[in-house]
């Protein structure tokens, strides 16, 4: 009894098949609705099925789920409150990325090593002062000591000067040395080498991406190693430039009001716009 009553409360709290269901009695087909919500069917077909991996973020669910109410002319809170009650049971990876990131543990760990380093450190360094016994006072003291025990320079006495000997006996006259050049060969001046010239480096493409919002979008870029660029709601009059390796992977919430530049040439997004989502690839050489 207790499984039977677990499918009925799954099966109550289904809104994707109160969808499907209402638009069976009213003899529409996705395309149709997908016409009137001017949306793709992909999303007409995720929001039956509860196909959380191809839906947007929950803030553009809520309004796909109130304008598919309306159509269908259903109540709106029950769906709404069945939508909310899967994403508290089950947290989206939006939510999960959103979420601001803790403080980090590690970080603090090494923050504590370097200060007992240093206290370390400068223990060790008072301690050797220590053990040289620097005392201002015996230092001053001990050069004294040396000052004072040092012998006096005693001179020599000079002799009168009737004693000193006459100029002619003090030196005998030292022949000239004569030394002999030879003449200097010819030196041919040395060149000097011609500096090298070295070729500045070629910078190479930046591959940077440019988006200017006219009004609110999410966006998500991922590069060619899966590396999100950006993931997040931007909102109208704001700039975002990032740069990564192509191929790229856009997905716009609010296409029409995005623009979107790749290395200075402007990407035609309307071809790949679906209701207001839009999914492509950038490549390389362009999109």
């Amino acid at each position: 009894m207790s499984d039977d009553n677990n499918i009925e409360q799954q099966a109550a709290f289904s809104f994707g098949k109160r969808f499907s269901t209402a638009r069976g009695a009213l003899n529409l087909s996705r395309e149709d609705v997908a016409r009137e919500l001017k949306l793709g069917i992909d999303i007409i077909i995720a929001l039956e099925e509860e196909d959380y991996e191809h839906l947007a973020v929950p803030i553009y669910v809520t309004g796909y789920i109130r304008n598919y109410a309306r159509l269908l002319k259903i109540p709106v809170e029950p769906l709404l409150a069945a939508y909310n009650q899967i994403q508290v049971e089950s947290p989206t990876i939006v939510a999960s990325a959103i979420r601001k990131p803790g403080p980090s543990y590690s970080r603090l760990l090494i923050r504590i090593a370097s200060v007992l380093i240093v206290l370390v450190l400068f223990a060790g360094i008072i301690s050797w002062f220590q053990s040289q016994n620097f005392e201002p006072s015996t230092w001053f003291s001990s050069q004294d000591d040396v000052e004072s025990a040092a012998p006096e320079l005693v001179l020599p006495e000079l002799a009168e000067p009737d004693k000193l000997p006459s100029i002619t006996e003090q030196a005998e006259p030292v022949p000239e040395l004569v030394v002999e050049t030879e003449p200097k060969a010819d030196v041919e001046p040395e060149t000097k080498p011609k500096p090298e010239v070295i070729p500045e480096p070629v910078e190479a493409p930046k591959n940077e991406i440019v988006l200017n919002l006219s009004s609110d979008s999410w966006v998500d870029i991922q590069d060619s190693s899966g590396k999100r660029l950006i993931y997040d709601l931007l909102r109208a009059g704001k700039e975002k430039r990032v740069i990564g390796n192509p191929p790229f992977k856009v997905f716009l919430g609010n296409a029409k009001g995005v623009r979107i530049e790749y290395n200075g040439e402007l990407i035609d997004i309307e071809k790949h716009i679906r209701g207001n989502l839009a999914r492509f690839s950038i490549e390389a050489a362009g999109e």
